[in-house]
Parts: C-alpha cells; structure tokens; sequence
C-alpha cells in the first residue's frame, strides 16, 4: 500500500492527471464485473435460497410440539445456515472518499483492500473531524496503511477484517490544507498519518504558463503505465496469502546506506529533525517504491527474481527528491502558516515587480487564502520583519478614504 498526496493550487490541472492515472483501473474494474456477474448472481441466489430455507424450517420448529421434532428442524436450520456461502460483492477498486463507518463496511465487503482516490480534500477532512465535531479520526486508515487487523464491536455494529489494505492518492490545494486548526495537524502528526504519505508539491506554473505551447503526453507512455497497472491488478495471492520480494544484496546495502542516512538526520541538529515524523516511516517506504517499480518492470510478481540494485536506487531517488516537497507541505501547517502566506505574497511581488502595492488588491488576489483581513496582516508582517516591504503608509488619489498602501524594498527584487 502507498500513501500519495499531490499538492497544487486551482487550475494546475489536478483532476486531468489522476483522470489519466485511474484510466486502467476503471478499464481492469469493467472487465472483471462483467467476468464476475453471473458468479456473483449465483452464489447470492444460492445463499437466499438456503436463507430462506432456514428460515422456515426455524419458524416450524417454534410451532412444533413435539420435542424431538423441533430439535430436529433447529438443527437442519442451523445446517442450511452454516452452508451458506458469504455475500459477493461486485468489484470495487476505489472510491472517492468515505466516513470512517462507511470506509470500515467497503472493507468488509472487498476482501480487505480499497483506494482513496480524490483530486479534492474530502478525505483529510473527513479525518480531521469536519464531519464529526471536530473529532479526529485516523484509526481505520492507519491500519489499512500498516495491514493489520480492524475489529469493530458496538451495539448495533460489528465489523472483523482479519488485513486491511488501503492505498490513497489524493491532490488538494495547499489553502485547505493551510486553514486545517493547529490541533488537527498535531494529531496529524502525533498519528504518524502525515508521515506517510509521499508528498508532491511542486512550485506553481500559474501565471508563468505559455497558452500556446501544448505537451502531449507520448502514446507508447501512456500504453506502457496502462499495461503496467493491468498486470499488477491481475496479480492473485494464493489461498490469500500475502507475496513476498526479496532483496538483492547490492540492493539491500543501498537500502542501508539510505537508512542509516535518515536515522542520523532524525537526532537533534540532524538535516531532517524538523521532519522526522515522515523520515521515520521512509525507511519502510521506500522498500514500497521499490517493490511496485520492480514487478511493474517486470508486469509481473516475480517472487524468483530479487530486487535489483538498480531498481532500488530508482527508488532512492525519488525519496530524495521528496525530502524537500515534504518540507514545503509540512510549512503548511498552523504554525508556519503564516510564512508559507508570506512566499506566496512575495511571489506575487516578484512575478509583477511591483515598486508598491494595495493592501486591498492584495487581500483580493489572495482572497481564498485569506479569509479573515488578520491572516494577510501576519503574512505582511512576516515580509516586514525581513525588511521586504515596508508601511503601511495612507495615499489618496483625491477621493474618498485614503488606502493603505505598502513599499517594496527595490533590493530585494534587485533593483537597487
């Protein structure tokens, strides 16, 4: 199971790519309802039938007087009962988002293993209580990311899921994430549930973009992903069993060097102290990456051939690449808030070069980022505090109220 969480603003062309990207899946899901109908028919058809059957033999037996008979009826009720097969299900490889409640059931119902794909941030928010009173709640989806059991007893519910396997892959814009309470991201944190996700947040291209000039993505890439899917969907664990890959062993020392590489910047004054909730579990994720990038290599799950070092450094390498993204998404909590306002705002400066600027214009550019009038003044306090900007200072152009307008330092954009 992987956990992924693309971060980008409005417009970047969020859903295009998971559209893209669950293409494959909703082709394999097709495929197999339509191989599976007639299965599932039959079995749940069978299973209504000896439903049935236990029934009414269990309402004779109420009725019968005599004892020995009524013992008999219980008993061949109770048979019919045993021998039923268990409720089929059409296959369901995803959905877009789900309470807790819901999440636990879809579980059930599937074998143990469901995706949480979304280019919207209902799922967080669900987790983060906005559904619930503000109650955080990760449980279920820690232990789907972890593979272990879910165990639900309550008064009108009961759910047993022996392993439960959920993969997520959400995109969401960096203002919700921002405006999530500084309680939330703490449990976030505390739960180790951002610390597993492998964060994607890449610098805007709104604003910078040339209208004319249109990339396509190469044919023979797109066939090659989609097949790579199918096969890793075709893939069936005997008897239910989990599979297991092994580790070449020049793999295996690159998997060291990199552990021992995240275990000594975790201590204090180490070069990922202020992200060791995510360093910590990225020693096991990596061997995730490097588990999918082997058998979809290979569009197979070869158990005979051990990862290759080669494979795994591909996996290293984009771990690396993350540690900075993870950086930037964790600057979106609560406490640094405030300076991830300020980046934006002066990247708004740089791009137009401006010598001053509006107070209001800059509340209105920035309108959903700032909701309330005091998130932009401590962004534009954290610009003072660098000698970025300088004022507020009163001009009037001769009618009404005079605006609150702010100074660029001309140095800072290389002016001076």
């Amino acid at each position: 199971m992987t956990w992924t969480l693309a971060i980008a603003e409005t417009g970047e062309g969020k859903s295009q790519v998971l559209s893209r990207c669950i293409k494959p899946l909703d082709h394999w899901q097709t495929l197999r309802r339509k191989a599976e109908k007639t299965g599932i028919e039959q079995n749940n058809t069978k299973r209504w039938i000896l439903e049935k059957r236990a029934e009414k033999l269990a309402k004779e037996a109420v009725n019968e007087d005599d004892e020995q008979d009524r013992d008999e009826k219980e008993k061949q009720s109770a048979k019919l009962k045993e021998s039923m097969p268990d409720k089929r299900f059409e296959t369901k490889l995803y959905t877009n988002e789900a309470t807790p409640e819901s999440a636990q059931d879809m579980l059930a119902k599937h074998g143990g293993k469901m995706a949480f794909l979304n280019d919207e941030g209902g799922l967080l928010q669900v987790m983060a209580g906005v559904y619930s009173g503000g109650k955080v709640i990760t449980d279920v989806f820690l232990k789907g990311y972890n593979g272990m059991s879910v165990k639900v007893n309550r008064r009108c519910r009961e759910v047993d899921i022996p392993q439960a396997n959920i993969t997520i892959g959400l995109a969401i814009q960096p203002g919700i994430l921002g405006k999530f309470p500084k309680t939330v991201w703490q449990k976030f944190c505390d739960s180790g549930l951002f610390g597993r996700f492998f964060v994607f947040y890449p610098v805007s291209t709104i604003g910078k973009r040339d209208v004319r000039k249109h990339t396509k993505l190469p044919k023979e890439l797109q066939q090659r992903y989609e097949r790579a899917v199918m096969s890793l969907l075709d893939i069936e664990p005997e008897n239910g069993c989990m599979l297991s890959l092994t580790l070449g062993e020049e793999a295996r020392e690159a998997w060291l060097w990199f552990s021992d590489k995240l275990e000594k910047g975790q201590a204090n004054g180490g070069e990922y102290e202020e992200i060791k909730d995510w360093a910590a579990k990225m020693r096991g994720g990596v061997l995730r990456l490097a588990g999918l990038f082997h058998v979809a290599e290979l569009e197979r799950f070869a158990t005979d051939m051990p990862v290759s070092k080669d494979t795994m450094v591909k996996a290293l390498d984009l771990m690396l690449l993350l540690i900075d993204h993870t950086r930037a998404f964790l600057g979106l909590s609560g406490h640094d808030k405030p300076i991830e306002d300020a980046k934006a705002l002066w990247g708004w400066i740089e791009q137009y070069k401006l010598a001053d600027f509006k107070g209001s214009k800059a509340h209105n550019k920035f309108n959903s980022r700032f909701p309330r009038v005091e998130e932009l003044e401590e962004a534009l306090d954290v610009l003072k505090g660098r000698e970025l900007i300088h004022g507020p200072y009163e001009k009037s152009n001769g009618k009404g109220r005079p605006s609150k307008y702010y100074r660029v330092n001309p140095k800072a954009l290389g002016k001076g």
